[in-house]
C-alpha cells in the first residue's frame, strides 16, 4: 500500500536516533525519508529557494545538486573553501542557503577541516543563511577519525530542540547499495513539514518496501557489522 508521505515512522525513529547527540536530540518531526539523496536536494530546493536567488556553493560542486536546483533559474556564487583569503560570513551574506558536500567532495573528493566547518557555522549562525550539509560520504573513512557534522556543531551552539540553521542530507546509496533509493532529509521540524508537502505533489511517498528493509537493516546493527568491512 501506499506509504506515509514522512516516510515510515520506524524509519524515522531510527534516523532521528542515529544522528542525536548530546545536545542534538531529534525526533521523527526532524526525518524526511526521500527517494535517496537526489530528492532530498530537490525538495530543499524548492522550499527554500525563490526563483533567481542566489546559492553560495562548494567549489567545485555536485553537478546532480545544480541540476535539482536548475528549474529555479539560480544565481551561483562559488565558496572555495580552504583557499587564501575565502571569508565564509561574506559568501553566505545574501545567499538563500549555502550548499557543502563537506566529506569528500564530489568532485574534489576534498575532506573540510574542522576549522573550516566551525567557521561555516557560525557564519550560518550570523548571517541567517540556511547551511545545506549533503553528506552520502560522511561514514567511509578509511583513516583517521571523523569529523564532526556540521548539524551537530550548529546544535552546540544552542542545545536542545533542533532549530537550524543546518539542513542535513544523508543516503543509504554509498554506505550500502543505490539500489535501494534511500535517502533523508533531518531540518527543523517546520523546514522538514514543509518538504512534506512539496514531496506529496512528486511521488506520494518513498517505497515502503525498500524503506521498511532499511529499517530492518538499521535495527538489526548490520550496517555497523557491514561499514568495517
Amino acid at each position: 500500500a501506499y506509504g506515509p508521505i514522512p516516510g515510515l515512522p520506524a524509519l524515522r525513529d531510527l534516523i532521528a536516533q542515529r544522528f542525536s547527540a548530546p545536545g542534538l536530540e531529534l525526533s521523527r518531526d526532524n526525518v524526511l525519508i526521500t527517494t535517496a539523496g537526489m530528492q532530498a536536494l530537490e525538495l530543499v530546493g524548492k522550499v527554500l529557494l525563490e526563483p533567481g536567488a542566489t546559492i553560495a556553493a562548494q567549489s567545485p560542486a555536485y553537478l546532480g545538486a545544480l541540476d535539482a536546483w536548475m528549474p529555479r533559474a539560480p544565481r551561483y556564487r562559488p565558496m572555495r573553501i580552504g583557499a587564501d583569503g575565502f571569508d565564509p560570513h561574506r559568501a553566505l551574506a545574501g545567499a538563500q542557503f549555502a550548499y557543502t558536500v563537506p566529506n569528500f567532495s564530489n568532485p574534489s573528493g576534498r575532506l573540510v577541516t574542522l576549522a573550516e566547518r566551525h567557521a561555516l557555522v557560525e557564519a550560518a549562525h550570523d548571517t541567517g543563511t540556511w547551511l545545506v550539509e549533503d553528506d552520502p560520504y560522511g561514514v567511509l573513512y578509511y583513516d583517521g577519525n571523523p569529523l564532526p557534522r556540521m548539524l551537530t556543531l550548529s546544535a552546540a551552539r544552542a542545545p536542545g530542540r533542533y532549530d537550524g540553521p543546518v539542513v542535513y542530507m544523508g543516503t543509504l546509496s554509498k554506505e550500502l547499495t543505490p539500489g535501494l533509493r534511500v535517502g533523508w532529509t533531518i531540518a527543523p521540524a517546520e523546514i522538514a513539514r514543509r518538504c512534506v508537502i512539496a514531496k506529496q505533489t512528486v511521488d506520494l511517498c518513498s517505497t515502503p518496501w525498500t524503506q521498511a528493509t532499511a529499517a530492518e537493516y538499521l535495527a538489526d546493527g548490520a550496517l555497523e557489522r557491514h561499514l568495517p568491512r
